[in-house]
Order: structure tokens, then sequence, then C-alpha cells
């Protein structure tokens, strides 16, 4: 005979809160223990939480993430050749 683990749900500030002890240097396994969530649940909400974590951007913040690279390296561009006509 099989048993079904049902699915918990924890409230968003719940979450958030997790995921700012996180922040503060407590590791996902003592605040697994801490708070009975598996590691695996506080990893994925500590990289949902990040905002630099592609795979939960949708398609409009990762274009606005490759512009900003782009206009990023425009921006050193222009930097260095600013530098390079001062000389002359």
């Amino acid at each position: 005979m099989t048993t079904k683990k049902l699915a918990r749900s924890y409230s968003n500030e719940f979450k958030e809160s997790i995921v700012s002890l996180s922040q503060t240097g407590q590791s996902a396994n003592s605040l697994a223990k801490e708070y009975k969530v598996s590691v695996s649940t506080i990893r994925k909400w500590i990289q949902q939480a990040d905002p630099t974590n592609r795979h939960v951007l949708s398609l409009r913040e990762r274009e606005l993430v490759k512009e900003n690279k782009r206009l990023k390296e425009e921006n050193t561009i222009l930097k260095r050749s600013a530098v390079l006509l001062a000389k002359n």
C-alpha cells in the first residue's frame, strides 16, 4: 500500500520570511529543520526570490535584462571612446 503526501500550501508572507532569514546567513538546511519545510522547497523559494534568476523571469523581464546588458556594453564602449578622443 502506498501513501501519497499531500502538498502543503504556504502563505507568501511565510515564504518571504524564510527567504529573508536565508539572506541573513541561515542555511537552507537549518531553516528546513527549524520550520519543518523541505530543503528543496526552501531552495526553490530562494531561487524564485532572486531577481537575476532567468528561470523565473517573464518574457518581458528577460527582454529588459538583455537590453540592460546591451546598454551597459554600449556605455562602456562610449566611455572608452571618450578617453581615446580626450588623449588626441
